[in-house]
């Protein structure tokens, strides 16, 4: 994994301030080539042959084609023979290198030959152009600036901002939808006038006419597609297994340590049995808590015992936590109500210590349907007399009746996952001008309405994961695993976002995703085969991080410092009453938990505290902050 940046314009001094930026996504090895029309900067974590020949940018034999390459390509072992047999010569071992000559073979069509994870950009000397690439899924970032002739590109936004002609200029549209969705879902940041190269998608850059075309060479909802006559279970649950096998087996491809996190849930436990049922025993795993009785350990210890791997606890205290809220925005570049993101990024700096590249679990809940939320979507299941042995199943039972009966309106409306969803909260916390900032194409339904109206009501459930797969898995999901391993210089792999895996999900009618009562059904019965029955079937549960506790004993006084209310005066987005009444009722330790609509639950509150604390950060660190080269990570200097 790596650190790429580049422009359209020969500039050394810059090329090294942008790659500086982003030292730690590669901390092994430094490249730069500049020419009259390009500047390409990179910074290597060797992964895939270790030797200097791996040493980028990278070029053809001629030197007309350069490349700056961040990812893994999975598959290079196999690509490779037939190059050679049209004639292309290596010198390398390296994935990079397939890339350079794939290219060279097929243009732009090289995009379908890689199975893998990547953010890439090629030099064409010869045809005076800039080819940039996203892989599938957009699990390796790519942000990009294009005006007035100047056209930037990085793995990171910080590298962009070294720019002095790059203004820093607050994008009110992102907060938008931030607020409806909890991510951006049109490439948009938080700068203006910096996007993110989207997911399937390529750009070519000419640079004699200055020129940007953007297009897309994969989507997911190609394979979206109302399943008439399904095959047997039988049928899918051997299929997914060997292309979840295959997924794993290409992911242990390297050269350095591997091994893995491990929550104890399904989809980690998953990934570690099969590792464990292609390698053997001593996998190192890895798990994280708070010390507390509600933590996975036991559960993660019975895969781990089960699958003969080596097992370690790590264990996260409160001041660490909010220690790191800085290096945790810095890394992130947006602002978050995930408290879970400081608990990742504690778990990914420990593991570095001892590993270079890391296997995780992300993208099953997505594609099989892991989320309480899709409840709304999934079909109704035949009538069991289990929905009413206990007052949970009475509830699904219910829960499943009542979203049969609701009209598609509603059902559209249900699928954010966002901590500002009603109206009239949104009204309180937010001012209307910023309200009103919400792009037409990124409202609910001229996104995911588009999407569900054009399917079939039997396979709402699969549109809504499609959906899901192509948006919050990108702005919430993937964002994490790249710029929070790599702050720490580990390379983090997601069997589950295998594109073959990924396009046969589509194909798996809903009812063997969401059956009765089991979420993630069929990898469910997957697992049997590789964990213990108690960790196929487990409840989903989100990474247990003790809110409550954390921000009475910890949290509130940096809560108190970013959202005061002279603080808060400073923000035309906001409204200080609702604000101030929500951290004066928790101070008070008065319930939050309210009948009023327009004061959330005590979860959903503490999580939009957490939110508006991290974006006063954000203005800070970001915005009113001129050291954007070595910022400072202590809490404090931006509290007051």
């Amino acid at each position: 994994m790596c650190g790429i940046c580049g422009f359209n314009w020969a500039d050394q001094n810059l090329v090294r301030k942008m790659a500086y930026a982003i030292r730690h996504r590669g901390p092994d090895q430094e490249g730069y080539f500049v020419e009259d029309s390009v500047s390409f900067g990179h910074k290597r974590l060797s992964i895939i042959d270790l030797s200097e020949k791996g040493r980028q940018p990278m070029s053809n034999e001629d030197g007309s084609v350069w490349i700056t390459f961040n990812g893994e390509i999975y598959n290079h072992q196999e690509i490779r023979p037939d190059l050679e047999k049209k004639g292309h010569k290596f010198i390398s071992d390296t994935d990079t290198e397939v890339i350079i000559h794939a290219y060279e073979e097929y243009g732009e069509n090289c995009l379908k030959l890689f199975n893998g994870m990547f953010a890439f950009a090629i030099w064409d000397a010869n045809k005076k152009r800039l080819f940039l690439a996203r892989d599938r899924f957009g699990q390796k970032y790519l942000y990009y600036y294009c005006k007035d002739g100047k056209f930037l590109f990085a793995s990171e936004i910080k590298a962009l901002l070294q720019c002095s002609e790059i203004k820093k200029e607050f994008n009110e549209s992102t907060l938008s939808q931030f607020i409806t969705w909890a991510y951006a879902i049109d490439g948009g940041t938080f700068f203006k006038d910096i996007y993110a190269l989207g997911p399937g998608h390529y750009m070519v850059y000419d640079v004699v006419s200055k020129s940007v075309n953007v297009k897309k060479y994969w989507d997911l909802q190609d394979n979206l597609k109302t399943i008439t006559n399904p095959r047997s279970e039988d049928y899918y649950v051997k299929r997914l297994r060997d292309l979840l096998l295959k997924s794993v087996e290409r992911r242990l491809m390297s050269d350095v340590p591997l091994g893995a996190s491990l929550s104890g849930g399904l989809d980690s436990s998953l990934v570690v049995g099969m590792m464990s049922h292609l390698r053997g025993k001593n996998i190192k795993t890895y798990t994280v808590g708070f010390g507390r009785d509600d933590d996975e350990f036991p559960y993660a210890k019975r895969v781990a015992d089960h699958c003969g791997a080596e097992y370690n606890e790590l264990v996260l205290s409160f001041d660490t936590m909010t220690k790191s809220m800085p290096q945790v925005l810095w890394s992130l570049e947006i602002p978050n109500a995930r408290p879970a993101q400081p608990v990742i990024y504690y778990l990914l700096k420990e593991i570095q210590k001892n590993l270079t590249v890391n296997l995780v679990g992300e993208g099953a809940d997505e594609l099989f349907s892991g989320y309480n939320r899709y409840q709304v979507y999934a079909p109704l299941p035949k009538y069991s007399s289990i929905y009413e042995q206990s007052e949970f199943n009475r509830k699904w039972w219910q829960n499943f009746k009542r979203y049969e009966q609701m009209d598609i309106k509603q059902k559209i409306n249900m699928i954010t996952s966002g901590y500002f969803n009603d109206e009239e909260e949104r009204k309180a916390v937010f001012a209307d001008e910023i309200l009103g900032k919400l792009p037409e194409h990124c409202t609910v339904e001229k996104s995911f309405g588009k999407v569900l109206r054009q399917s079939d009501k039997e396979n709402y459930l699969n549109a809504a994961l499609c959906f899901e797969g192509k948006t919050s898995l990108e702005g919430v999901q993937l964002i994490k695993l790249d710029k929070l391993s790599m702050a720490s210089s580990l390379e983090v792999r997601a069997p589950f976002l295998d594109h073959n895996v990924a396009e046969f999900s589509m194909e798996i009618p809903p009812q063997l995703k969401w059956n009765g009562l089991d979420k993630k059904y069929i990898l469910q019965k997957v697992a049997r085969e590789f964990i213990p029955e108690m960790n196929a079937s487990r409840k989903k549960l989100p990474l247990q991080v003790p809110l409550m506790d954390y921000y009475k004993t910890d949290f509130m006084e940096v809560i108190e410092g970013l959202l005061s209310e002279k603080n808060i005066n400073k923000r035309p987005y906001l409204k200080k009453d609702y604000v101030l009444k929500l951290i004066k009722r928790f101070k008070e330790n008065q319930n939050l938990f309210s009948s009023n609509p327009a004061l959330p639950t005590s979860d959903n509150a503490l999580r939009q505290l957490l939110f508006l604390t991290n974006l006063e950060l954000m203005q800070r660190m970001f915005f009113e902050n001129d050291d954007l080269k070595n910022p400072s990570m202590d809490i404090n200097k931006y509290i007051n």
